[in-house]
């Protein structure tokens, strides 16, 4: 099956001016740091189109939003990389990097431009599971939407980090307050720092609830609200 990536390449997709009348349908996981939202979203994914028709396939996106942006803007990811993690560049940084010769410069605003842009396009265009990207924010349009959040215990988030990077729980737990600042600063971007209750229609406990659980429900929910 061709890429999300060679997809979007082909597709040419574009924000319109207006958004066409019928958009969606989407689902958006967004994810405390340490509750791996893409693993939901791959086995929620495979269970759609197991029970659709071939023409109705969903599909994940996730890390393909970076390729895609860089992509668009002709550099590498690694150049845009820290306007995911939510790391602005001083003033000075941006100054010299506008007269480098070793990479195309790009600002911060043109990337968050550009990041509204893609997801928005993915969005109307439906079948897609958007895991992180500010897809709670950028989707909240569409009507046939369902926007989720995994949260769960600190402990239980660095213990999981610290297996995954076969680090200690100490430095587990720094990682999670890390990251979770750094997720924190990448949705005041799209003025997504609101309450819960605003962005996500259900919160599943990774903590209490088991992956297979929780897949479950949101087939379920999706089902019912005509979404899949």
């Amino acid at each position: 099956m061709e890429s999300v990536f060679l997809q979007y390449m082909n597709d040419k997709l574009q924000m319109p001016d207006k958004a066409p009348k019928t958009v969606g349908p989407v689902i958006t996981i967004s994810r405390e740091y340490g509750c791996y939202g893409s693993q939901v979203a791959q086995m929620l994914v495979a269970k759609i189109n197991a029970n659709k028709a071939q023409e109705s396939q969903w599909q994940c996106l996730s890390n393909e939003i970076l390729i895609n942006v860089a992509h668009k803007l002709q550099v590498q990811p690694s150049q845009i990389s820290h306007v995911f993690g939510a790391q602005i560049k001083s003033s000075i940084e941006d100054f010299f990097s506008a007269f480098s010769i070793s990479k195309r410069y790009v600002s911060d605003e043109h990337v968050i431009r550009h990041i509204t842009d893609i997801v928005t396009s993915y969005a109307n265009k439906g079948r897609f599971v958007i895991v992180g990207r500010a897809g709670c924010v950028l989707a909240k349009h569409i009507s046939k939407s369902l926007h989720i959040k995994l949260i769960a215990p600190l402990d239980w988030r660095a213990e999981s980090v610290a297996k995954r990077f076969g680090i200690s729980i100490s430095e587990g737990i720094q990682k999670v307050h890390e990251i979770d600042e750094k997720r924190k600063q990448f949705m005041s971007f799209f003025d997504g720092n609101k309450p819960e209750s605003e962005l996500f229609d259900i919160i599943f406990n990774r903590k209490t609830i088991s992956t297979d659980q929780i897949v479950h429900q949101i087939y379920v929910i999706a089902q019912e609200k005509g979404i899949i």
